[in-house]
């Protein structure tokens, strides 16, 4: 059930400067070697691309074990056996980024290829990747700038975490059409208000919203 939620959040981090906005060209995807999402992907096609790179990586170890599987001593306290992140497996294949945007973006009528506004499933890792990829490309892309604290703990331990996130961030450029409107709400909150560029979300805005529609309910404490 998703409960309609009104503005009211303090950010646990933010950026030291302000925002560069500066204008950048849009290549049609990724150029080999370079890290997913790095660039301003404009459509589907640079998108789907970066989905595709982002598959073709090679598998990690564990950032919570070290690739040992091993569960430690805090893990242990709670009754873990093995580690709780990669359940004792010691390494975490890549993702796959073609499922997380099936898994993300709506495949129907007008709407096709805009974020779904229902949050995906988050109970095995491959759902938890893809919830997490969803729910930073509402927080950059301006749909809800509170900050993403669950989305964050259901990625713990995952070494893909720094792909994941910039993936996000071009899937919200693509998909909001900005990648800013978190940097900038916060960055004016910590810091004082400064000049904001016309046409961004109402959340980006100091007097705006924090999210725009509904919010899933398993993220309320987000605005607490």
């Amino acid at each position: 059930m998703n409960t309609r939620m009104t503005p009211g959040t303090t950010p646990d981090a933010a950026p030291d400067s302000a925002p560069d906005t500066t204008a950048t060209a849009a290549p049609t995807g990724p150029a080999a070697g370079e890290p997913v999402g790095s660039t301003t992907l404009r459509g589907e096609a640079g998108l789907l691309a970066a989905a595709q790179q982002l598959g073709r990586l090679a598998a990690r170890p564990c950032a919570r074990c070290g690739a040992t599987g091993a569960p430690s001593a805090e893990d242990r306290r709670f009754g873990a056996r093995v580690c709780p992140r990669c359940d004792g497996v010691a390494h975490f294949p890549a993702p796959d980024g073609v499922a997380i945007l099936r898994a993300i973006l709506s495949s129907r009528g007008r709407s096709r290829a805009a974020l779904r506004t229902s949050a995906p499933a988050n109970r095995s890792r491959a759902e938890c990747r893809a919830y997490f990829v969803w729910r930073l490309a509402r927080f950059h892309g301006g749909v809800d700038v509170s900050m993403p604290a669950l989305a964050a703990t259901l990625v713990s331990g995952d070494p893909f975490v720094t792909e994941l996130h910039a993936f996000a961030e071009a899937v919200a450029r693509v998909t909001c059409g900005t990648d800013l409107a978190a940097a900038f709400r916060w960055f004016g909150a910590l810091h004082g208000d400064a000049p904001l560029p016309a046409g961004l979300p109402a959340t980006a805005y100091p007097a705006g919203p924090v999210v725009l529609g509904d919010k899933p309910e398993a993220e309320a404490l987000e605005l607490v």
